[in-house]
């Protein structure tokens, strides 16, 4: 396997240009009104809220995880194999959301109906809500 980078992908950037820091500036008072709305919408679906008909789709998943690793805990924190294990079973795992929408007429809200319409016969972790009729 080649691991090489391209030339391309191992420069930095020249400049960041005042049109990209314009645009984050433009952006930045709106994150906590989605950050807000995003939380609302997770506990809606959560709850078993139905979307409405209409252009949009949504693709809402959950994954449970540990993220530390023992690896990382014996390196950093001296910790013992056992002493790892014993924390390990205390510690309940970190749930991460996943949450997006799409366009319908997009690949992927396309891909995601399609999934929806599959999930429908099967059951699937990924939970894919198409919109309601």
């Amino acid at each position: 396997m080649n691991t090489s980078m391209t030339q391309s992908e191992t420069k930095a950037p020249k400049a960041i240009t005042q049109e990209q820091l314009a645009r984050f500036y433009e952006l930045a008072p709106l994150k906590d009104e989605f950050d807000a709305l995003r939380e609302r919408l997770l506990r809606a679906l959560e709850a078993g809220a139905s979307v409405e008909e209409g252009g949009l789709v949504v693709d809402y998943h959950t994954i449970n995880q540990q993220r530390l690793t023992p690896p990382k805990l014996i390196a950093d924190l001296g910790l013992t194999k056992a002493e790892v294990e014993v924390m390990r079973m205390a510690v309940s795992p970190t749930r991460c959301r996943h949450l997006s929408v799409h366009d319908r007429s997009s690949p992927f809200g396309q891909a995601l109906l399609a999934a929806a319409h599959s999930a429908e016969k099967k059951s699937s972790q990924v939970k894919v809500l198409p919109a309601i009729s």
